[in-house]
Formats: structure tokens, sequence, C-alpha cells
């Protein structure tokens, strides 16, 4: 194009298309030096990113113009937001995978849970409550060789109490009495559609020790007292003084050297060590009929009551008649 302009009239000469040429190739390469492109570094750290500059021979390729060398700077530009919103995610994912290592120091080994822990939400913990038994009450009758023994000691016959005593369950010490009415209740109910815990009250305790190769292993509770006293004969009653029963139930052990009464000595002495019933009835203040346990040794009685009871009956018959 240039050389036909040469020959026409008044056109350029080829000196001056040759300077033309050279002045646009160095317009071209200055914009590309003040081309910048901020690039930002991938540590993550607050600094300020370096500028990284386009190198010159980029614009001086061939066939492309500098409107071209705009259109890329400007597509890399907005191609480096996306890479640095990336880059975090990526960092976060491989600070998730990295694991320390095992074995190391001052690491502590997760505790094994025991059975129980690490329920779901809403279960609740079942309570064993103290006032019931571990085992479940099967109400045996009382069954024993030691029938015959019992009954021959105390003086009780066996046709009168054997039917209407149990055990909670088989081979416990304790002994319960019950009436002829919960007897047949029991008997009515084999399906055990009523939940039963407890029933009747406690006849006999079995001693861990005998006194001797004559006395009963089975002792009389406090609780049956009353209500065993009319069937037994006179062979483990002893009738005491008003006097005597006030002093046992405030010393609650009684030395046969220090009773003064003969006779009540005598009384006390003709019974053979063991379990014994203490009864005193319209004697001094004392008009009601009270009946207390006590075991009898060689040389002394001890009662077998309660602090409960033993308190109730000091305020009854000794506080009140020194007041």
């Amino acid at each position: 194009v240039f050389a036909n302009k040469s020959n026409s009239k008044g056109g350029p000469t080829d000196q001056q298309i040759r300077d033309i040429l050279h002045r646009v190739e160095e317009d071209e390469g200055d914009q590309t030096k003040k081309t910048d492109i901020k690039v930002p570094k991938e540590d993550g750290d607050n600094s300020e990113p370096e500028e990284e500059k386009v190198p010159e021979t980029q614009g001086k390729m061939e066939g492309e113009t500098a409107t071209e060398v705009q259109q890329k700077t400007t597509e890399v530009q907005q191609s480096q937001p996306a890479e640095k919103k990336e880059a975090p995610a990526e960092e976060e994912t491989k600070v998730s995978k990295s694991k320390p290592k095992s074995g190391g120091k001052g690491e502590k080994k997760p505790k094994e849970k025991k059975e129980g822990e690490g329920q779901a939400e809403g279960e609740v913990k079942e309570k064993k409550s103290k006032y019931t038994t571990s085992k479940k009450p099967t109400f045996n009758p009382f069954e024993t060789p030691d029938w015959k023994w019992i009954c021959e000691f105390y003086g009780i016959e066996e046709s009168k109490l054997k039917p209407y005593t149990i055990q909670l369950n088989e081979g416990d010490k304790n002994v319960y009495l019950i009436s002829p009415a919960i007897k047949k209740f029991m008997e009515c109910e084999p399906k055990e559609a009523v939940k039963k815990l407890s029933v009747g009250v406690k006849l006999f305790q079995r001693n861990k020790d005998k006194f001797n190769d004559n006395a009963c292993p089975y002792r009389i509770c406090q609780d049956a007292a009353y209500t065993v006293f009319p069937l037994l004969n006179d062979k483990r009653k002893i009738r005491v003084t008003a006097e005597f029963f006030k002093e046992a139930i405030k010393t609650k052990n009684v030395k046969f050297e220090n009773v003064k009464d003969a006779e009540q000595l005598k009384r006390i002495n003709d019974v053979s060590p063991g379990c014994v019933l203490l009864y005193v009835e319209n004697d001094d203040n004392i008009k009601d009929f009270e009946c207390i346990v006590a075991l009898k040794f060689q040389a002394s009685l001890t009662l077998m009551t309660s602090a409960e009871l033993t308190e109730s009956l000091l305020i009854k018959y000794v506080e009140s008649n020194v007041a």
C-alpha cells in the first residue's frame, strides 16, 4: 500500500515509512512496560501483594497489536480474584486432613467409655432403690429341720405357728409371720398380678453365734413380741417387777450381781440362756401390759429393743414419774 503511495505524487518516501513503523513499535513496547499485574501471595499473610511485571517480549510477538495485549492483561486480572478466594479453602482442607502423629509427648489417650455412658438424649438411667432387695421376693414357706427345735425351745405348738410363717427368699435369716387372711390371698393369686414387696411381721431372726449347744439359733424379734406372746408357754417368759423393768430400759444391760430382789433373781436363773420375753403388768406406775425381748447370758441380760422403743418407754415410765 505504502509502495503504491510512494509512486504517487506528493506521497511519503521509503525512509519516512520506516521511521513511522519504528515509532509504532517503540510506542507498543512502552505500553507493555507500563502494564503491571498484581499477583496475591498464596501463603495467606497480610503483607501487600508484590507487583509482577509483564516481560517486554510479551507485546512483541508476531501478529499482536497493543489492543490484543491489553485484552489479555484484563483477562489475567479478572481471573486472579477467583484464585485468591479458592486458596483459603484449599488451605483449610490441608489443615483438616493433617493429624498429629500418635505417640507424641503430652498426648492423652481417649478414655474408654464404661457401660451406661454415652446414652442418647431422653434416656433415663434406672436407679436402684435402697429400700428394695436385689432379689425379687418369692415368699417361700419356712421349711427347716430346726422347726422341732424351735417349738421345744419356746414351747410353741407347731400346728399353730408353722403354716403362717414365710421367708422372702429361700435361705434368708428373717422369718415372717402372716395372718390367715394374707395366707389365703397369696394362695389365690398364682399369677402374681399384684406386686408384693413385703408382707407380715418379722417373727424370728437367725443368730450369728450360738450361746451354747442347747440354745435355739433363732431369736424372737421385738416386732412380733406382742403377737407371739400368747402362743408361748412359760418356758421363755420372765415376769419382772416395775423397778427391774425401769432399770433394764435405762441401762439396756442388767448384771445379775446388781439385782437386789432375791425372788426376781431366782425367776431369771430358772430360765436357760437364750432369747427370753420380759413382761410386766399393773405394777407401780406401769398399768399397761409391756413386753420386751432380751438375751439371757450367764451373768447378765441384754435388751434387744430399738433405740426409738427404748426412748419412748423411758419417757412414758421413767421421766414422767420423776416429774
